[in-house]
C-alpha cells in the first residue's frame, strides 16, 4: 500500500505542475495579447 501512496502523491505533483504550467502560458498569452491591443490602439 505504501508505494500506492507514493504514486498517488507523485501523480498528484506531475498534474499540478502541469496544471501551473498551462496556467502561466494561459496568462502570458492573455497579457502578450492585450500590450498588442493597446499598442494597436495608440499607433
Amino acid at each position: 500500500m505504501f508505494i500506492w501512496n507514493l504514486v498517488s502523491i507523485t501523480a498528484g505533483v506531475i498534474v499540478l505542475l502541469i496544471l501551473l504550467i498551462l496556467g502561466y502560458i494561459v496568462i502570458a498569452g492573455l497579457i502578450e495579447g492585450i500590450r498588442n491591443v493597446i499598442y494597436k490602439h495608440k499607433s
